[in-house]
This record gives structure tokens, C-alpha cells and sequence, in this order.
């Protein structure tokens, strides 16, 4: 949950940098397009926060999942000897429902983009679900926490000890 909290924290971070007015318009005279400098200015967060993300799904166990890129997904899903096999096969069914949601992704951010849909939005969005996961992560922790514990007898309830 913290890891997911710290990345929140990160995409919020970039997303802020993206919409605030802190970066100047042209800063060496030279004609750099702003837009441009805003990218920049976001990228050391989100590259910190995409390690994380890599890191916390090694953490978890998801090792086929990569899970900002697609290079990696294509190979391990073209490679896969039981491709076409209907049975069921939980690190395929992952690899390929990876490929899909970062390809819609990304047909969303480009459609956004698209519709002239500043650089600050699909941060701010992207920030806002990575949000929503970690308090999800938190209430499906609080729900799986045991009401009593075998250290403790019996009738003696959590609220009890605390």
C-alpha cells in the first residue's frame, strides 16, 4: 500500500509540475517551446515512479507482467508454446490483458491529446487512479485482517486488547 501511496505521491508530483506556471516560456532565448520543457520537468518523477511500479509487481509476485512497457509483453506472449490453448493459463491471460489495457491507455492519452487536451490532464488522471488502487489496496487489507487472533483466548475481543 505505501508503495502505492509513494507513486501517487510521484504522479501527483509530476502532474503539478506539468500544470503549474513554474517553468518559463523561453529560458535561454533560444526559442524552446514550452510545452517541451513542462515534458521534461515531469519525466525525473515519472521515471521514479514507473521503477517503483516495475519493483512493487516483482514484489507481488506478477514477474510476467511488465508493466510499463510492451516490448516485453509481445515477446513472452508470441513465445508462449500454449498460445492457442484454451485452457486456462493465468500468466498468459495477464500478459494478454497487460498488452490490452496499456495499449487502450494509451489510446486514451493520444485521443486526449488529440482533442487538445493539455499535457497536466492525463497526469492529474493517471494520479488520481493510482490514488484509488492504493486505498483500495488499503480496504482489501483491512478486510482480510483476522477479528481474532490464536495468540489471544477466546472471548477476549480486538477491541478488548487494543
Amino acid at each position: 500500500m505505501l508503495s502505492f501511496i509513494v507513486q501517487s505521491g510521484l504522479l501527483i508530483l509530476a502532474a503539478a509540475l506539468a500544470t503549474a506556471g513554474l517553468v518559463p516560456e523561453d529560458p535561454n532565448g533560444r526559442g524552446i517551446n514550452a510545452s517541451n520543457i513542462k515534458i521534461l520537468t515531469a519525466l525525473p518523477p515519472l521515471a521514479f515512479q514507473f521503477g517503483i511500479q516495475i519493483a512493487t509487481s516483482r514484489i507481488l509476485g506478477f514477474n510476467e507482467l511488465p508493466t510499463n512497457v510492451l516490448t516485453s509483453a509481445y515477446a513472452d506472449v508470441a513465445g508462449d508454446p500454449k498460445l492457442f490453448s484454451l485452457a486456462w493459463n493465468a500468466k498468459r491471460d495477464r500478459r494478454i490483458g497487460s498488452i490490452v489495457l496499456i495499449l487502450g491507455g494509451g489510446i486514451c492519452g493520444a485521443w486526449m491529446m488529440r482533442k487538445g487536451v493539455d499535457l497536466y490532464v492525463p497526469l492529474w488522471i493517471a494520479a488520481g487512479l493510482k490514488l484509488l488502487l492504493a486505498v483500495g489496496v488499503w480496504v482489501c487489507m483491512s478486510a482480510k485482517s483476522p477479528s481474532v487472533s490464536k495468540d489471544r483466548p477466546i472471548g477476549i475481543s480486538k477491541t478488548a486488547i487494543v
